[in-house]
């Protein structure tokens, strides 16, 4: 397995999104104080509240269109 085996198509709305955010160059972002720890936590239930939604193949299902999207 090469490097070239993971190279992905272009982001087929790579235009809209410049468009979107590309004017957010200038802004200053602070810290928020939070840690690593809270992140985390969050991730957590983030991830075990999508299991009851993976198929067999582990691709997470809509629960309401019922097909992954």
């Amino acid at each position: 397995m090469t490097s070239t085996d993971f190279v992905l198509p272009p982001y087929p709305f790579e235009q809209k999104a410049q468009a979107v955010f590309g004017d957010l160059t200038d802004v200053q972002f602070t810290p928020t104080g939070i840690g690593r720890e809270v992140y985390l936590d969050l991730a957590e239930r983030i991830v075990r509240a999508a299991v009851p939604w993976q198929d067999e193949r582990g691709a997470i299902i809509n629960p309401v269109l019922k097909r992954e999207t």
